[in-house]
């Protein structure tokens, strides 16, 4: 984990998350810049490989959510869990994944009882919430 505030870690997703209520999109030009912002200090601060592993640990549930749900879990989805898990590294995979599926659970149960079966879900907002999570927990 980068030794950058919380908060500051937590503006891109928050962006990324607004953009996706508005429109169900990610943008790249929020999260790639973002994560490689989050790469280059993590590997200045000796925490380089931590950052990967947590990266490549929180997308590859993104990854097998992305193919199972056949569209309804896009790819910026895996680039915001991507970025989120450089952000809190390995130690802080566990609980951006957990934060990520509750968040995504009550999102998706809220969506359903206001708009119905064929409502979309912004999960840019779930996964802001486990790294939120994940953040708070971070000793």
């Amino acid at each position: 984990m980068t030794a950058l505030p919380w908060w500051l870690v937590l503006i891109p997703a928050v962006l990324a998350a607004l953009v996706d209520v508005r429109s169900r999109r990610i943008p790249n030009a929020i999260v790639i810049p973002s994560l490689a912002v989050i790469l280059a200090l993590s590997w200045s601060q000796g925490a380089g490989w931590a950052a990967v592993v947590g990266m490549v640990v929180a997308a590859t549930p993104g990854v097998g959510a992305r193919v199972a749900a056949g569209g309804g879990f896009g790819a910026g989805d895996v680039k915001l869990l991507a970025y989120g898990g450089a952000a809190v590294g390995l130690a802080g995979a566990g609980p951006l994944l957990f934060g990520t599926a509750v968040g995504g659970g009550a999102l998706g149960l809220a969506y359903l009882v206001r708009s119905g079966r064929r409502a979309t879900v912004p999960y840019g907002v779930a996964i802001t919430l486990g790294l939120a999570l994940a953040l708070a927990t971070a000793p």
